[in-house]
């Protein structure tokens, strides 16, 4: 659907499911050539080149496609190009033809890049709006388990800019500045150069190189005009204007001054965007598996300063679509919502932590910051820890914007989720199958990051922090959150987040069982005592939050491409991590710290049992999945209490434990309509919210990320009673008061050697051998 919207206009939209849209009589717009695609705006023509990265025309400009200026003593050459297209329609007429192009570039010195594009032209407007991601595919060496900044895998380059030529015969541009009360323009050759955030903290050491040294060159933003210093400032959010006065247009460039180091620059006819680096800034080091994607956009608009058009969707219709699980209608009052407004207004809201660590520039714009880290060096002045992801607040920011329909935080879940999908996972096939595509944890409790900058262990951590502390490692199946990038895909159409879904949902797979080859099933058998992993001999997967994250992966994987054989995948690791028969005693859940997870798991359940509530063919395992699940939770009403009522046995007591208290609440509201008597649980519940609500508003660390974090996924715990009473209807013609008895089969070391045996080749083993121990490479060859 297109519509326009004047400043300060307000409409409201019924949205309708109709039957599938024809492709409209009117004439196609776009001409397919074996060179070219052109695509027929009422602005005017775009022809987009089919064999040359970025390359196409707009009327008055030209795109000459990508320049690399780096300090390697050999150019870049490219090779492996590929192009693609689809046209979006509706019953009356063409609007979106969307195209994508990948390209791959190498040199003599062994440096690879991966570059990616994507470019949206709207058939109305003629606006063509443009990504281009930047990646270096290669694999890190992480010695000793220490990611840091140096790496001899890393890619260095002074600029990788977008290069266009204005091609007008007298050809008139204007770069227009905005920052608050500066507003010039210039028509010479100009040069804008952000080279820090401008913020108060521009020098933090969030910005440090390889060296562990900050080398930004100066504060804010610059402005060369022939060679001479005209203005200096803060924040720089340059436009462009060319063209006719009857056809002008305006290119502007998405979060400019954030992902610093950024330039505008127009030299004679020529005009060259930044998408990675800056020539006047010292050389960016893009680290292996690491990738960054920025966007702008050529629009026929005269008012590219005003605010963007705000969407909301009606929290009411949400609820009743049923889509969103942890979701309820606007009726419904939740008792922590001002808790959880303080990430937006409080003393520490997310923008100011931001602007207190100075977590701008392109590797950190979006990321937060994860403050509660501080607890053992309170008095430090700068202390840099990222989050990365933990407990998902991508998705629990965007349910506050359900909710509340306050764009800050859909602003906030949107940059979170750009961040996540470039920096925070691990883009790369060559590394260990458990690490590559995966998620890097958080930076490790209560250490800087030094220069491990998103990648949790750093060489100059100091060790024995905390009681078992690792001190090294990489990606692990505890920390994999894919719920809010699923969402933030459906909500946007990113394809980024679309992809990293399904990338992490793999890696997690694989971490769980292995890559089908014999080397893998030797690891299995070197691994049987690992309490975190799959056991090989008995099939069985650890209760913990891993194999919660686990079967959340796949039920987004599912949402995703609707393929129902992956329910029956997440029916087989429920059955094969607990059942109705278990002896819960031997879980030994008084082991709070090595078991609290548990209740994730759970959680994970009970979105199943919701996903899957209309599936019939489901129904007979489905009974045997709720009867485990009514089973622990008729021990959580006997046996569960808020773990700050025991602080003795708690390593660090802090209220981050009463956060995670909500995710018993979630389970027990969940379990309601399933019992006869519901006196003993409702007074539990009630009494269980009063307790974790004055003691998270008495206490500052309520302020906290990984509070508010927590409280933002968690604290709808009402929305899981709606979501059993679904499930409760769903199978309200089966006997649910009779224990189920079913047989699950599962998957031990036999099946899993005849498994591996049916796909068995020499390549594959000897490519998960070579991955896996660097050391055999010398015989056995480089992987591919």
């Amino acid at each position: 659907m297109l519509d326009t919207l004047e400043r300060e206009q307000t409409k409201s939209y019924l949205v309708k499911k109709v039957d599938a849209c024809h492709e409209p009589i009117i004439a196609n717009p776009i001409t397919d050539s074996a060179d070219a695609l052109v695509i027929q705006t009422k602005k005017g023509k775009v022809e987009v080149s089919k064999s040359q990265f970025l390359q196409f025309s707009v009327p008055s400009l030209l795109s000459h496609g990508i320049e690399i200026i780096g300090n390697q003593s050999e150019p870049f050459i490219g090779s492996d190009f590929s192009f693609n297209y689809t046209n979006t329609y509706s019953k009356d007429s063409h609007l979106f033809v969307d195209i994508a192009q990948t390209y791959i570039l190498k040199n003599p010195n062994g440096d690879h890049l991966h570059l990616f594009a994507h470019l949206s032209i709207c058939i109305e407007s003629g606006d063509v709006t443009l990504s281009c991601t930047i990646r270096n595919p290669k694999a890190s060496q992480h010695e000793n388990g220490k990611w840091d900044l140096g790496d001899i895998a890393s890619t260095y380059l002074k600029a990788l800019h977008w290069h266009a030529e204005l091609t007008d015969a007298e050809p008139v541009a204007d770069v227009t500045l905005i920052d608050k009360a500066h507003r010039i323009t210039a028509v010479k050759n100009c040069t804008v150069h952000q080279a820090s955030s401008g913020e108060r903290n521009w020098a933090a050491p969030i910005h440090v190189n390889k060296n562990n040294k900050v080398d930004l060159p100066f504060k804010g933003y610059q402005v060369i005009v022939e060679d001479d210093l005209i203005l200096a400032g803060q924040h720089a959010e340059p436009t462009l204007s060319f063209g006719s006065k009857e056809n002008g247009k305006t290119l502007v460039i998405k979060d400019f001054w954030q992902n610093f180091p950024s330039s505008l620059s127009k030299q004679n006819n020529a005009i060259y965007v930044s998408l990675l680096g800056a020539l006047q800034s010292p050389e960016t080091e893009l680290q292996p598996g690491e990738q960054k994607t920025r966007e702008w956009s050529i629009t026929h608009s005269s008012n590219v300063t005003a605010a963007e058009i705000e969407v909301s969707l009606h929290p009411d219709y949400i609820a009743n679509t049923g889509a969103v699980f942890s979701h309820l209608d606007s009726k419904y009052h939740n008792v922590f919502d001002d808790l959880i407004h303080q990430g937006l207004d409080g003393n520490s809201n997310f923008l100011s932590k931001r602007v207190k660590s100075d977590s701008y520039g392109w590797r950190h714009f979006g990321e937060l910051y994860a403050d509660h880290e501080t607890a053992l060096t309170p008095d430090d002045s700068f202390f840099v820890s990222h989050y990365n992801n933990q407990y998902d607040p991508i998705y629990g920011m965007l349910l506050q914007w359900f909710k509340t329909s306050d764009k800050r935080w859909f602003d906030l879940a949107d940059q979170l989720a750009k961040h996540v999908c470039d920096i925070d996972i691990y883009h790369t096939n060559l590394d260990k199958p458990e690490y590559n595509g995966g998620l890097f944890w958080h930076t490790d409790h209560y250490v800087q990051a030094y220069t491990a900058t998103h990648r949790t262990y750093s060489k100059l951590q100091p060790s024995d922090v905390y009681e078992d502390h690792a001190g090294g490692g990489g990606p692990g199946g505890q920390h994999c959150y894919t719920q809010g990038l699923t969402l933030h895909y459906l909500l946007t159409g990113y394809t980024p987040s679309y992809q990293a879904s399904l990338k992490l949902s793999k890696w997690i797979e694989t971490l769980y069982e292995g890559d089908n080859t014999f080397v893998a099933l030797a690891l299995s058998i070197k691994n049987r005592h690992r309490a975190d992993l799959k056991q090989l001999t008995s099939g069985q997967y650890p209760l913990d939050r891993g194999t919660g994250n686990y079967i959340q992966a796949m039920l987004d994987r599912y949402e995703l491409t609707g393929k129902q054989s992956l329910l029956f995948k997440v029916q087989h690791i429920i059955c094969s991590t607990i059942s109705n028969e278990d002896n819960i005693a031997d879980r030994d859940f008084s082991n709070v710290e090595n078991t609290w997870f548990y209740t994730v798991f759970l959680q994970a359940v009970c979105r199943y049992l919701y996903i899957s509530s209309n599936e019939k063919n489901l129904y007979e395992i489905n009974r045997h999945i709720l009867s485990s699940l009514l089973h622990y939770g008729a021990w959580m009403i006997g046996n569960e209490y808020l773990y700050l009522d025991k602080p003795d046995i708690l390593e660090f007591p802090n209220q981050t434990w009463t956060a995670q208290d909500l995710r018993k609440l979630c389970i027990l509201q969940f379990i309601l309509p399933f019992l006869a008597d519901t006196s003993k649980i409702e007074q539990q519940i009630t009494e269980f919210t009063q307790v974790i609500l004055k003691r998270l508003e008495g206490d500052d660390e309520s302020e906290t990320t990984r509070v508010l974090c927590l409280l933002m996924q968690n604290s709808d715990f009402k929305h899981y009673k709606k979501a059993g009473k679904t499930v409760c209807k769903a199978l309200s013609g089966q006997d649910l008061k009779e224990t189920v008895h079913t047989k699950i089969v599962k998957h031990g070391v036999v099946s899993q050697v005849k498994q591996t045996m049916s796909s068995f080749s020499f390549e594959k083993e000897r490519q998960s051998a070579v991955l896996r121990f660097p050391q055999l490479r010398k015989w056995l060859g480089e992987p591919k």
